[in-house]
């Protein structure tokens, strides 16, 4: 799983990404909307490339919620990554096999979901730098065919948090989008370098349908973080983020971060 390596200049890939938003959980920093009208609950695909500053602790990186009853996706305490659809009475559950441990790198992940699908492992993919992991059952785990879930409801969405709990994200993220209507793979985002071999961004935004919630968060308004390039016009409101968190450390700009993985010397 090939990730975008530490480095003080633009990567030449061909799409360069020249912002992402920091989200400092200290400040309870997310984004937040509610859609006008609830769409296609049944499918969807979310994708947003991340790079972790905090580990050891949960970090929602994207929450629907249908009253009390979420569902979200996030890193654990254990920095592996689920998916969970809290229901009443019972929960559905995927975690990964891996873990997500690396501060100096940027993640793409896109989860994509589709119960209309007669095979369960199909009904809901996730993919991390290209390649789709393995996500292990927990409690009910796959969703059951048809199921309509709690994102595209017309009711709270939060970008870095959890509706009922204060799990706040630590770290940059860029290139967020939310495609409605469409299980897509990590190819309709990003590509593997034909001379690294490392996965890396392309500009998706006039390839893709995005449907009627769908939106695409590029950053590049510091003053307008939540401004939604899609052509939808479905904004998100910025909670705890300014104009400073703008930053130009993307996934094609990746800035030098130390970390604990690596062993290094003073001498």
């Amino acid at each position: 799983m090939p990730l975008i390596l530490g480095t003080n200049s633009i990567k030449d890939t061909g799409f360069d990404v020249a912002n992402s938003v920091r989200l400092n959980r200290a400040d309870s920093a997310n984004f937040t909307r509610t859609p006008s009208s609830a769409s296609n609950r049944r499918t969807w695909t979310w994708s947003g490339w991340v790079k972790r500053s905090g580990l050891g602790n949960i970090q929602t990186l994207f929450d629907g919620s249908d009253g009390g009853y979420p569902e979200i996706f996030y890193f654990a305490a254990d920095d592996t990554f689920i998916y969970h659809h809290d229901i009443s009475g019972a929960d559905y559950k995927l975690i990964s096999s891996q873990v997500f441990r690396d501060v100096s790198a940027w993640y793409h992940i896109v989860v994509a979901k589709d119960t209309t699908q007669s095979t369960e492992t199909n009904r809901l993919k996730v993919y991390v730098n290209g390649s789709q992991i393995t996500m292990n059952e927990s409690a009910l785990g796959y969703p059951t065919q048809n199921f309509e879930g709690a994102i595209n409801i017309n009711d709270l969405h939060i970008i870095g948090n959890w509706k009922t709990n204060s799990y706040y994200v630590d770290g940059y993220l860029c290139e967020v989008a939310f495609v409605d209507g469409t299980q897509l793979d990590a190819t309709s985002f990003g590509e593997f370098d034909e001379d690294s071999g490392i996965w890396k961004p392309k500009d998706f935004k006039d390839d893709v349908t995005f449907g009627t919630n769908g939106f695409y968060l590029d950053f590049a308004d510091s003053a307008d973080l939540g401004d939604d390039e899609s052509g939808n016009g479905n904004d998100w409101t910025e909670n705890n983020i300014t104009a400073t968190d703008q930053s130009t450390d993307t996934c094609t700009n990746n800035f030098i971060t130390w970390s604990a993985l690596t062993p290094r010397s003073s001498d």
